[in-house]
């Protein structure tokens, strides 16, 4: 088991979960994870890539399109420096992880999710992705 909580918890980076009580987890992804450019695939400085509300609205609307029945049970609480979502168990919080960390990490849905979120929302993401 330890081995396998070791690869998950390297698998889900840069997301992060944390039991808060017997019936919250919580899902983060902290500032310093949005300075990325996709472009460029490097770090970047400053923070080009909107704050943990831009994620919100991002993610929220991904999860909704694509697993709708786990989104109706998350509670959304992003603030400027964090995106962040609560789950009522682990099982949930994990899910939100995987799901998350892998679309992350593909680059042409993030591009495009940008794109699409920067349209709806009136979004700055990266302003090396025009819309």
């Amino acid at each position: 088991w330890k081995k396998f909580d070791k690869w998950f918890k390297n698998y889900i980076k840069p997301f992060d979960s944390m039991k808060h009580d017997n019936h919250t987890y919580g899902v983060y992804l902290h500032q310093d994870d949005y300075h990325y450019d996709w472009v460029q695939e490097k770090k970047i400085e400053p923070n080009y890539y909107g704050d943990g509300h831009c994620y919100d609205d991002l993610f929220k609307d991904y999860l909704e399109d694509n697993f709708s029945s786990l989104n109706s049970r998350l509670n959304y609480d992003s603030e400027n420096g964090m995106f962040c979502v609560y789950c009522q168990n682990k099982h949930d919080a994990e899910q939100v992880c995987f799901e998350l960390s892998k679309l992350y990490k593909d680059e042409e849905k993030m591009i495009q999710l940008i794109k699409d979120t920067k349209q709806k929302y009136d979004y700055i993401f990266d302003t090396n992705i025009s819309i």
